[in-house]
C-alpha cells in the first residue's frame, strides 16, 4: 500500500481508522465483530488549514480535529476527481446526523443474524461516507455495506486508490 502524509489528505477523502492495542472497549468490540482492525471511517475536511474528521458518532462529536486519531493507523480512500464535494452542505448535514450506541449494536448484530431486524434511516460512519460520495456522483458502493472494513474492501475491489498515512 502506498503511503502519504496527513497533509496530503484531500477534502472528501474517506479515512479508515485502525485499532491499536490501547483502543477503547467499544473499538475493540467493533473490530472483533468486523473481523478487521478497521473500526471506524469518516470524511476528511479541511477547515482553516486544519484537518478534521466529519463523522457519525453516538456521542455527538461529529466534527473533530484529526488529532483525535493521532495514535491510530489510518488508511485513506482517495475521492475520485469526478466526485463533487460541497463541503459546507456536507458539514451542515453531518452535524445534524446522529445515532445511538444501541442502534449501532442492533445494526451490527443484524449482519450476523438476519432474524434481528433493525430498520432505520440512520447513517452509521461508513454509511455516511457512502452517502457523501453518492451525493457527489459516485454510485459504485453496495447499499448493503454496514461497516468500515466492508467499505474499504469494496473500495479496493472497485479499484479506488487506498493509501496508508505515515
Amino acid at each position: 500500500m502506498n503511503k502519504i502524509m496527513l497533509s496530503e489528505i484531500n477534502d472528501g477523502d474517506i479515512v479508515s481508522v485502525l485499532k491499536i492495542p490501547s483502543s477503547s472497549w467499544i473499538d475493540t468490540l467493533i473490530s472483533f465483530f468486523e473481523r478487521s482492525p478497521i473500526f471506524h471511517s469518516f470524511i476528511a475536511v479541511w477547515i482553516d488549514e486544519e484537518l478534521h474528521a466529519l463523522q457519525m458518532d453516538p456521542q455527538k462529536h461529529n466534527l473533530v480535529p484529526i488529532q483525535d486519531y493521532s495514535y491510530n493507523p489510518l488508511h485513506v480512500i482517495r475521492r475520485p476527481s469526478f466526485v463533487t464535494f460541497n463541503k459546507e452542505a456536507i458539514i451542515k448535514e453531518g452535524l445534524k446526523e446522529n445515532y445511538s450506541f444501541l442502534g449501532a449494536l442492533a445494526a451490527g448484530l443484524q449482519e450476523y443474524d438476519q432474524k434481528i431486524k433493525y430498520n432505520s434511516n440512520t447513517k452509521f460512519c461508513s454509511q455516511f461516507c457512502i452517502w457523501v460520495w453518492a451525493n457527489g456522483g459516485y454510485h459504485h458502493f453496495s447499499s448493503t455495506i454496514l461497516n468500515p472494513a466492508m467499505l474499504e474492501k469494496e473500495a479496493i475491489k472497485n479499484n479506488l486508490t487506498v493509501l496508508e498515512v505515515f
